[in-house]
């Protein structure tokens, strides 16, 4: 069965009856009661900028709306540099919703006006954005070398806490080549940056990625290890996002050691936060993973009602990635329980899905 790995490593944000917001939902709040008194000027693409880069994260159909409306004040104003950031945010809304061509193409035109502008940092984080697009992919070798293209302009202008990212990436990119000892290395030399600057949120990302490297060569225990380390940090410092990456990670392991009653109980944690933080992304994804626990336990009922609550939310965010998991665990399901109208109607939407994803 297919999974979805939440294993998202986002260096800024990650019940009880009063639920607190979380601090990106504050900032959030903040910048769009700034937009609403904002002059049509550069501060104003800012705003909206920003707006399309925090939404994006959570909610990528809002994030598009926010990129666009950036992009065409920018372009009225003739603010070359507004374009170049509206592009580049852009780029990674349509990344979430698995809109690649589209991310790559507006990766590309910001780089291009990047380079107008002579914006060494922009022109690297925006090659990570291209390189993070063909890893989704599973196109590794491709996506490494866009990540080592940006690790050389870092090191060309001695940005030495930004290096840490792209390093991590190519880490992530051996692995999954299962070249394991070179991914090892990458995530090592990102974490002793990490530990230089004091970064504790990327220590934690760093331990979380080593953790999956352990997970994909099955070594459960050391995958574990590496987990609850990370969700130790993560807990310190309040990153609630990032808990519940980590959780969903950890559940995984509990399910590859067979015990799926611990899985269930992690994937659940992780989703009460996913929610209390209104994070869209994060819960449709964790309700396909807990179908695929159901649908491991034989209780195809219960998977079914898990699945189609992912492709309610999947459909909002307009997240296809999502949506064509999804309508592939729910045919199964239904295939299943025998019942194949069904069945054939979702592997259709599956087939239709997967076919619209370039």
């Amino acid at each position: 069965m297919n999974k979805i790995l939440l294993c998202l490593v986002l260096l800024g944000t990650f019940c009880i009856p009063f639920v607190q917001k979380s601090h990106a939902q504050t900032k959030i709040d903040s910048l769009e009661t700034l937009l609403k008194t904002a002059k049509e000027d550069t501060n104003k693409v800012n705003i909206l900028c920003d707006l399309c880069r925090k939404h994006s994260i959570k909610d990528p159909e809002k994030g598009v709306g926010y990129g666009i409306k950036c992009l065409e004040l920018a372009k009225r104003l003739e603010f070359n540099k507004g374009i170049a950031y509206g592009l580049h945010r852009l780029g990674g809304a349509y990344e979430r919703q698995g809109k690649f061509q589209e991310a790559i193409g507006n990766y590309e035109k910001s780089i291009k006006i990047k380079e107008g502008l002579r914006d060494e940092i922009g022109i690297s984080w925006s090659l990570i954005g291209i390189g993070l697009v063909y890893e989704i992919k599973g196109d590794y070798e491709m996506a490494i070398n866009y990540y080592k293209q940006s690790i050389e302009i870092m090191e060309s202008i001695k940005d030495r806490k930004g290096v840490a990212s792209p390093l991590m990436n190519v880490g992530n990119c051996y692995s999954g080549l299962k070249d394991y000892a070179k991914a090892l290395d990458y995530h090592l030399k990102a974490m002793a940056v990490h530990e230089e600057f004091g970064n504790k949120q990327g220590v934690a990302a760093d331990l979380n990625n080593i953790g999956n490297l352990y997970l994909n060569q099955k070594k459960y225990d050391k995958a574990l290890d590496f987990f609850m380390k990370s969700l130790k940090i993560r807990k310190e410092i309040d990153d609630k996002n990032s808990m519940a990456s980590c959780m969903s990670n950890i559940a995984i392991v509990h399910s590859g050691l067979g015990n799926e009653a611990k899985a269930l109980e992690y994937y659940m944690r992780s989703l009460s936060i996913y929610e209390e933080l209104g994070h869209k992304y994060g819960v449709a994804g964790t309700l396909i993973n807990i179908g695929l626990r159901y649908m491991d336990q034989g209780n195809y009922k219960q998977a079914i009602e898990y699945q189609k609550k992912s492709i309610e939310i999947a459909k909002e965010i307009g997240m296809k990635r999502m949506l064509k998991s999804a309508y592939k665990d729910l045919a199964e399901s239904y295939a299943q329980l025998n019942q194949y109208k069904e069945a054939y109607e979702y592997h259709q939407l599956y087939c239709e899905t997967k076919e619209s994803i370039r």
